[in-house]
């Protein structure tokens, strides 16, 4: 399902949505790819997780990934599995990351606690990985936006309404007085809330929670 039909419906539906005439369609199109933009920054949907196994060899042995290189249509991390651990890896930033190991020590073994951490778009990752190592990587995707060329993607999709407000919200600055735009602003943050808090409830599942009880002596 998609609000409008193709990448000129769109523009014809901002435009009509908007009801200003004086916009050209170079700007119709900019508010249109700028809210496509905001989109990739905000939105993490069940819609847009992909996962794929990253294959170590003797050129990237012992080095960071390269996500973009590796991946790339690469967005946001959503979780990382190297193929030696038995249990769960340990999400760090990065300064984390370098404590831990250095607290460790040189890491070599291959069947206890994994660290990562993701920096300028590079997966550091303890143990060090050796040649023929495969680590799994849960990602969000940088979605293509829709153009001349592509007429329909994740947004258009299952996010058009989120793909609305935020083509008018790119469009906010030439109109600031419209006293709409607190209502799509609202709007939006309403539904980017609500579609991000779906997807980690589907990742929860419905399983209950542990209740830990904490006793405290004197």
């Amino acid at each position: 399902m998609s609000l409008f039909t193709g990448y000129s419906g769109w523009l014809d539906g901002i435009r009509d949505w908007l009801d200003v005439d004086d916009y050209t369609d170079a700007q119709i199109q900019s508010f249109l790819a700028l809210g496509q933009i905001r989109l990739n920054r905000d939105l993490m949907s069940s819609s847009m997780e992909k996962s794929i196994d990253v294959a170590i060899d003797d050129t990237t042995e012992g080095l960071p990934i390269d996500l973009k290189t590796a991946i790339p249509d690469f967005s946001k991390i959503r979780w990382v599995s190297p193929s030696w651990s038995n249990c769960s890896s340990d999400s760090l930033a990065y300064n984390e990351y370098i404590k831990a190991i250095k607290n460790d020590g040189v890491n070599n073994d291959r069947n206890g606690v994994s660290y990562y951490s993701i920096d300028s778009k590079k997966l550091y990752i303890s143990p060090m990985t050796k040649d023929g190592d495969v680590i799994s990587v849960g990602y969000y995707v940088m979605v293509p936006l829709i153009s001349d060329t592509i007429d329909e993607n994740i947004f258009t999709e299952f996010h058009y309404d989120a793909l609305l407000y935020s083509a008018a919200l790119e469009a906010a600055p030439y109109m600031s007085e419209d006293e709409r735009i607190p209502v799509w602003q609202g709007n939006y943050q309403i539904i980017v809330e609500q579609t991000n808090n779906a997807s980690s409830k589907e990742k929860l599942g419905s399983v209950p929670l542990i209740r830990q009880i904490n006793v405290y002596q004197e």
